[in-house]
C-alpha cells in the first residue's frame, strides 16, 4: 500500500464518485438508465444523486442528471495551481495557431496521462480530446511518452493490458522513444488521427507532455516527422521553461 491510498476507503464516497463519472461519460442519464450501472440500490442511488444536485456537482433537468456547470470552477482552481500555466497556456495556444492543428497538454498522475488543457487551431474541426479525459497509454502518442518513463517491465505488462497490437514491435517502440524524447501514434487511437508528443520533464521526472493532434491527410510524412514534431519540442522546451521559472 502506497502512502496515498486510503487506509479506510469510505464506500459511500466511491460511490458518489462512481455515479459523477457515470453521469459524466454518457453526457447525461436518468435514475433508470444509472440503475443498470451502478451497484446500490435504486433508493439509495437516489440518494446520492440528490446529495450531489444539492452539492451543485450534478443538475437534474426532466428527469435527466448532468453535470453542472459549476464543476467547471474546481477545474479551473486545478490549472491555476500548476506552476506557470499562464504562460503554459500562452504556449500551448501558439502551438496550435502555429500548426494550424489541435494542441494538448497532459499532465502524467501515477502513470495515468490526463489531458489538462487543449487548444485548437484554424484548421481544426474535430476535438480529438477534452479536458479531463483519461488517454490509454499504448495507443496515444501521449500515452506513450508515459510508458518510456516507466520501467520496462511494468510497461510491458501495461501494454497487454490496453492493447491486443504486437507487444513485442511496441515495446521496441517505446525504447526507441526513450532516446529520442518523441512519440507518434498513427490511427491507433482513432482512425484518421495522427499525432506527436514530446515528454516536459521537471526535477528529472516527467511531469507533463505536449502533443499535437490533427487528421492523417495533414499530418503525415515528412510533415509529421520533421516540421511537427519540431513545433512540438521547441513548446515542450518553453514549458519546460515556464513551470520552473
Amino acid at each position: 500500500m502506497t502512502s496515498l491510498e486510503a487506509t479506510n476507503p469510505l464506500q459511500t464516497t466511491q460511490t458518489s464518485v462512481e455515479i459523477l463519472q457515470c453521469v459524466a461519460e454518457s453526457g447525461g442519464a436518468t435514475l433508470m438508465e444509472l440503475d443498470d450501472h451502478v451497484t446500490v440500490s435504486k433508493g439509495a442511488l437516489y440518494n446520492h444523486l440528490s446529495t450531489l444536485v444539492d452539492l451543485g456537482l450534478l443538475e437534474r433537468t426532466e428527469g435527466t442528471y448532468r453535470v453542472d456547470v459549476r464543476v467547471l470552477a474546481l477545474g479551473e482552481q486545478a490549472r491555476a495551481a500548476i506552476p506557470g500555466f499562464p504562460s503554459i497556456r500562452r504556449t500551448l495556444q501558439n502551438l496550435a495557431m502555429t500548426s494550424g492543428e489541435f494542441a494538448t497538454l497532459v499532465m502524467a498522475r501515477d502513470g495515468t496521462p490526463i489531458v489538462v488543457e487543449t487548444m485548437a487551431g484554424e484548421l481544426v474541426e474535430q476535438h480529438w480530446m477534452s479536458v479531463g479525459q483519461e488517454l490509454p497509454l499504448a495507443t496515444t502518442a501521449a500515452g506513450k511518452v508515459v510508458l518510456a518513463t516507466l520501467p520496462e517491465e511494468r510497461a510491458e505488462a501495461l501494454m497487454r493490458e490496453q492493447t491486443s497490437h504486437d507487444p513485442e514491435s511496441l515495446l521496441e517502440e517505446i525504447r526507441t522513444v526513450r532516446v529520442q524524447g518523441l512519440a507518434f501514434s498513427r490511427g491507433t487511437f482513432q482512425d484518421d488521427q495522427y499525432s506527436v508528443a514530446a515528454p516536459i520533464n521537471s526535477d528529472e521526472q516527467l511531469s507533463y507532455v505536449v502533443s499535437l493532434t490533427g487528421p492523417k491527410d495533414r499530418l503525415h510524412g515528412k510533415s509529421l516527422q520533421q516540421d511537427i514534431a519540431g513545433l512540438v519540442v521547441s513548446a515542450s522546451n518553453e514549458i519546460k521553461r515556464d513551470i520552473l521559472s
